[in-house]
């Protein structure tokens, strides 16, 4: 008795591991477009909060532009993943505290402060203060800045 294939199995193997290659590249694409989206949305939200030192949750949602249960889930996101050291989300206030803040006005370091500049990070955007003359990681995304 003979059989008749439509498809033989080496074009059925071929079609099937197309199709994969495909599925493939396409859930990259996208999980690649929403990693994208979330860095752009990550340096608004640290520009924001560093540079033009915002702290009402509202104020930034509205800057972004999002909710402000949205700006505050991202916001917490930042916090975990270590965008924020020692920062929290006030919920009695809705605004976002950060524990350093007010201990950083101390005299030493206002009279180190003339020896300091303030570096634009090419990687988030975010306003570091570094020694002239030597190198640092930005302390919100970890790249490589000096000032000379």
């Amino acid at each position: 008795m003979v059989r008749l294939h439509l498809i033989d199995e080496r074009t059925f193997d071929g079609f099937l591991g197309i199709l994969f290659t495909v599925i493939a590249g396409i859930v990259l694409i996208v999980m690649g477009r929403k990693s994208s989206n979330k860095a752009v949305k990550y340096k608004q939200y640290i520009n924001l909060i560093v540079n033009h030192r915002l702290r009402l949750i509202e104020a930034i949602a509205s800057a972004i532009p999002v909710s402000a249960a949205q700006a505050t889930k991202d916001i917490q996101e930042m916090i975990k993943k270590g965008f924020f050291d020692e920062a929290y989300i006030d919920f009695s206030t809705s605004q976002l505290v950060f524990l350093k803040e007010d201990a950083t006005e101390t005299s030493s370091q206002q009279n180190n402060m003339q020896h300091l500049k303030v570096i634009t990070c090419d990687g988030c955007g975010a306003h570091n203060k570094v020694a002239i003359g030597s190198i640092i990681e930005c302390q919100y995304c970890g790249s490589l800045m000096s000032a000379s």
